[in-house]
């Protein structure tokens, strides 16, 4: 099914409510548009803003329901830039360089381990966008390339498992890196490579876009959204979330109960 704007099975406000009763989402699923240099900014998104990160800008949209249009003016983070390939060869060298110094003593011991790590990490080539446009998924003026949920693994579970029950394609593999998961490895995996990921977040993730130590980003191409809710809408006809928990054997009544015989005491610590 074509992804215009005016052919979605669903409006963009029908498919956030969706999400949002079905996974008793805490915020809303984020939508995000990688914009080429050829084309217009779309309308309707806040360009008056301080430079700011892009997971900051994600969680200004769920938490805040703000849309807003990102440059490499006005994002923050070099990870990020070097994630979209926002500048020139020039400055993308220097956010290189940037990245590769911070990853030294923090996510790796070595300058060659740092630099193996920051030079594999995926990002979009240079000159292929020049803006990232960031909204609610209701309030999105722009037909998304891809969607990004934070949420929590079990929510996580369910939004994998109604993919697998549509296509069965197991085993499907995620993705991961030790830094800019937020924008790498979320909007660009699934947005650019058009593949879905779910990671945990990465530093600035929790220090700059306050996700909590509980939440998962899990992000989807933007393809793939009528597939995501028939599986949910499938699956939850025998299982909706959060699930029944079912156990077979009656819950120990303490902790004797796990143990077949009597032990004498030979010091052993419980």
């Amino acid at each position: 099914m074509s992804k215009d704007a005016e052919e979605t099975k669903y409006t963009y406000a029908e498919m956030q409510d969706f999400f949002e009763r079905t996974l008793k989402l805490i915020t809303p699923p984020v939508a995000v548009k990688f914009i080429s240099p050829d084309e217009e900014k779309p309308k309707g998104l806040a360009t008056n803003i301080k430079p700011m990160t892009f997971c900051q800008a994600v969680t200004v949209a769920r938490q805040g329901g703000y849309s807003v249009y990102l440059e490499r003016g006005t994002i923050s983070c070099y990870n990020a830039r070097v994630a979209f390939g926002l500048g020139t060869e020039e400055e993308m060298n220097k956010d290189i360089e940037k990245s590769i110094e911070t990853t030294i003593g923090k996510y790796a011991p070595t300058r060659e381990i740092a630099m193996k790590i920051v030079m594999s990490t995926f990002r979009i080539g240079i000159g292929n966008v020049k803006g990232v446009a960031i909204a609610p998924l209701a309030k999105a003026k722009f037909v998304p390339d891809a969607l990004i949920f934070t949420c929590f693994p079990w929510q996580a579970y369910y939004l994998t498992n109604a993919y697998l029950w549509m296509t069965g394609d197991v085993p499907l593999q995620f993705e991961t890196a030790t830094n800019s998961l937020v924008c790498g490895y979320s909007a660009a995996i699934a947005g650019w490579k058009k593949k879905i990921n779910c990671y945990p977040s990465c530093t600035g993730g929790r220090a700059y876009g306050g996700t909590e130590s509980t939440e998962v980003y899990w992000s989807m191409p933007w393809e793939l959204v009528d597939i995501i809710i028939e599986g949910l809408k499938g699956r939850s006809q025998r299982s909706p979330y959060p699930s029944l928990i079912n156990i077979p054997i009656p819950a120990p009544a303490s902790e004797k109960h796990f143990f077949t015989k009597k032990e004498e005491d030979s010091g052993a610590q419980h």
